[in-house]
């Protein structure tokens, strides 16, 4: 008998399962979601011969992937990743280190969370000193529970804060942040009206570039809403990021990718080897015992956390977990 091997709910109108039979071949269902399922909204894809597997790089790792399809994504990604890295350095994109000391949290947050959110707290206060207007309005692609504005109220901005995802997030309404009137729109980018978002002083994408087929057509519709001299801060998973968090989105970014996005912005690093060496060992590949260590003992866990920053910002944030793009309010640098 055939049975399921993936049944995974792609967003909020698409669900992909994928059916493996005792000959190994994988049919592929993709179910359009509604009120109910119905045969006509179903369409199933041909069995996946040797012959017929899709190219690996128009695999996307949000999708659940079989086991044949993971190894291509990461042998695919893992090689594209070092030549872009390699182009990078020939043609001299320069990056920055971490440009501060990481805050530390009590929470059981990864070390790669408690860098990014330490970075957009320094990214926001350096907003802050070059708006002329004590309120701002920010645009966030990608923006899932919200979780960006109480970052950059941290930072001492405040406004309106509207927030693009293709589905309401449930904890979307359920943070308190009195700094910032949120607003969600639940759509796609690519179909943005800007007569209905208005004019915005900051676009923020936190990790959420990866996940868009076309992140450059993406970010191009998503500026048309800017307002002149508006501000940018995108983060992205960077040549590391495959070894932590597997298959994920489409991509992995390089200083070349960064900069084909971003062309006039600062690119900085955040994380390092020894945050990635704490990720991986007790998050990414940790065996059960591990994992039942870091739950039961959170504040060995977190000194670990706050050495293997100290540890990364000595050694310059190398090889980068994540990637940092700024563009700074009417085109300044920090």
């Amino acid at each position: 008998m055939p049975r399921v091997m993936v049944a995974k709910r792609v967003c909020a109108s698409l669900l992909l399962i994928e059916v493996r039979g005792l000959n190994g071949q994988a049919i592929r269902i993709r179910c359009s979601i509604g009120s109910r399922m119905s045969a006509p909204s179903m369409v199933i894809a041909p069995p996946l011969s040797g012959a017929t597997r899709p190219d690996p790089s128009c695999l996307n790792g949000d999708v659940g992937l079989s086991s044949d399809d993971r190894e291509a994504y990461l042998h695919f990604h893992r090689e594209r990743n070092a030549r872009l890295a390699h182009l990078s350095g020939v043609e001299g994109v320069r990056t920055f280190p971490m440009p501060c000391s990481v805050v530390e949290e009590r929470s059981g947050s990864s070390p790669s969370r408690v860098a990014m959110d330490t970075f957009v707290r320094w990214c926001g206060r350096g907003v802050l000193e070059r708006v002329s207007k004590p309120q701002i309005r920010v645009l966030d692609l990608g923006c899932g529970s919200g979780y960006a504005r109480h970052l950059l109220a941290d930072a001492g901005l405040s406004g309106t804060y509207i927030g693009l995802d293709h589905a309401k997030h449930p904890r979307f309404a359920s943070f308190d942040c009195a700094a910032f009137a949120p607003r969600l729109i639940v759509g796609d980018v690519h179909v943005l009206d800007p007569l209905d978002v208005g004019p915005v002083d900051l676009l923020i994408s936190m990790t959420a570039l990866e996940h868009f087929e076309d992140d450059a057509r993406a970010l191009e519709r998503a500026r048309r809403v800017l307002a002149p001299g508006a501000g940018e801060l995108h983060i992205v998973p960077g040549e590391k990021g495959l070894d932590l968090w597997g298959p994920h989105g489409w991509r992995q970014y390089s200083p070349h990718c960064v900069r084909r996005l971003c062309p006039g912005a600062d690119i900085y690093r955040i994380g390092g080897y020894f945050s990635a060496l704490v990720h991986e060992s007790m998050i990414s590949h940790a065996p059960r015992e591990a994992c039942e260590r870091r739950q039961r003992f959170p504040g060995a866990y977190r000194l670990m956390r706050t050495c293997s920053h100290h540890l990364d910002r000595w050694t310059g944030n190398r090889p980068a977990s994540l990637y940092a793009a700024v563009v700074w309010p009417s085109g300044r640098r920090a």
